[in-house]
């Protein structure tokens, strides 16, 4: 099922998957790199860190220029 990208703030994203929040990406504060937060069937978090917000969507298997909702 595809992920959906949520604006939340200027930096911040929700991601939803089958009308539930499942994750977060987020700009780092001050910095230039996006942080991925998602949240697994089991309730644990994992996280991983991009070097761009392009880098972020293609890892989440997102196409790179899709326009958040």
């Amino acid at each position: 099922m595809p992920l959906t990208l949520y604006r939340i703030g200027p930096d911040e994203h929700h991601l939803i998957q089958g009308g539930e929040v499942v994750g977060n990406l987020a700009r780092e504060d001050g910095k230039t790199s996006w942080r991925v937060s998602l949240v697994s069937e089991a309730g644990t978090i994992r996280e991983r860190l991009f070097r761009s917000f392009d880098a972020a969507l293609a890892w989440l298997g997102v196409p790179a220029g899709v326009e958040p909702v």
